[in-house]
């Protein structure tokens, strides 16, 4: 426009008549929080969040949008703070939440635990459908165990669980902390026995992490303490490099007959002795099956597993629905301290004991067997005859000398001699 020049918008027509098949990739993509907005509705349909990758899937087939992992990412975190509020104000909620939560499930247990700045540290929740389903009808071989949240202040969660009469997991509690150590289990283990107590053939489970072993001596040094076999299994697989060494030790742990478990030990000593030495220093009483009195008990029953699950457990529903009193609005609780993890992030984890590679066995070059490589590879390599040389003749020699190029003057182009 030159100058003095103007213009006036006559009319204005809302609907996009673009195609956006002809916008190129390197154009402006829309922001992040544009795309948690369009998320938003999804997300409150569904009830559960999106990964990045379907972020980027639904965006290039519903609306033709390249994203990048690191824009999609971002979108995940708009349209979960938008949907259920940023993580901060989760917290200042937890106190509300608990009140409601007794109030609604009547007789259920909650504990939280803070710092002198009133920042986050413990929280344990026992339902009371879960208790009363324990004190019950519910077998008491408790297993606990722990496991890494992934959100932006991290943190294990908790968990100890049950089997009920068809062997199906049943909750019985579950806790938050920031790290697995021995404070967090012994914290977390004098809850659990604040509400369940003792009871009568009482049996707790778990894997061999040193801070739950110093936690069951502190809190329940009268209760057996067995050790998970699966672990153990995966543990000696990949302590010892021997797949064979954990079905040993797997026949062992099954045995229902002591002369039975005795000749699993004494062949696993053959193999490795260190390997039998350690698990006789574990205690077979950690891993071995117990012998039981009865032939059968009442939590196997039928009416047992329909009673185990006849309580009920109520929604706390919508915080604005909430009547919380006043002692309980004042309490204060901050996020726990942020700690960023040094480094860049790894594009790869870490996989835990016990889950599956990518499913490829690698053999011998020799014998072309398993469990070991060419370098303790116990079977002779078989000897190969010499080859005989081929013979050469004038015909061979011709083809396989190359005739040499003829040198050039560079002054006059001839052969014969040079410049």
């Amino acid at each position: 426009m030159q100058k003095g020049e103007y213009w006036v918008v006559r009319m204005f027509l809302k609907d996009h008549t673009c195609n956006i098949d002809g916008f190129h990739a390197c154009l402006r993509q829309a922001k992040s929080w544009t795309v948690g907005e369009l998320l938003a509705p999804k997300l409150q349909v569904h009830g559960h969040s999106l990964k990045p990758k379907d972020i980027m899937v639904e965006m290039q087939m519903d609306h033709g949008l390249h994203l990048l992992y690191t824009k999609a990412w971002k979108a995940k975190d708009h349209v979960e703070a938008s949907v259920f509020g940023p993580p901060e104000e989760s917290f200042k909620l937890l106190p509300a939440y608990c009140h409601r939560l007794k109030e609604v499930n009547p007789e259920t247990i909650t504990a939280m635990k803070t710092n002198v700045a009133n920042q986050f540290e413990y929280l344990f929740i026992a339902h009371a459908a879960s208790l009363h389903g324990f004190r019950t009808v519910i077998r008491p071989v408790i297993s606990i165990d722990g496991t890494h949240l992934t959100g932006k202040f991290s943190g294990i969660m908790f968990v100890a669980i049950c089997l009920d009469a068809n062997n199906q997991v049943f909750p019985l509690a579950y806790g938050f902390g920031d790290v697995e150590d021995e404070m967090s289990w012994t914290w977390f283990l004098n809850e659990l026995k604040s509400s369940i107590g003792s009871p009568k053939d009482c049996m707790i489970i778990s894997d061999r992490h040193l801070g739950i072993k110093a936690a069951m001596e502190k809190v329940y040094h009268n209760v057996p303490h067995g050790y998970c076999v699966f672990h153990m299994a995966q543990n000696i697989k990949n302590d010892y490099k021997r797949k064979y060494m954990s079905l040993l030790f797997k026949q062992a742990w099954k045995a229902y007959r002591k002369p039975d478990f005795k000749e699993m030990m004494l062949e696993m000593m053959k193999v490795n002795r260190v390997a039998f030495e350690d698990l006789m220093n574990v205690g077979p009483e950690r891993y071995a099956k117990k012998p039981f009195p009865d032939f059968y008990g009442d939590c196997y029953k039928t009416t047992s597993w329909l009673e185990a699950y006849s309580g009920n457990i109520f929604l706390v529903g919508h915080p604005s629905e909430w009547n919380i009193p006043q002692d309980v609005q004042s309490k204060v609780v901050h996020p726990p301290p942020f700690h960023a993890r040094a480094g860049r992030p790894k594009k790869k984890r870490f996989k835990s004991v016990g889950e599956h590679g990518n499913g490829k066995t690698r053999n011998c070059t020799i014998c072309k067997k398993s469990s070991h490589n060419r370098q303790n590879c116990k079977n002779p390599q078989p000897c190969q005859a010499p080859q005989p040389c081929p013979s050469v003749t004038p015909a061979t020699s011709a083809i396989l000398k190359r005739p040499r190029r003829p040198y050039k003057c560079r002054k006059c182009g001839e052969e014969g001699h040079n410049s």
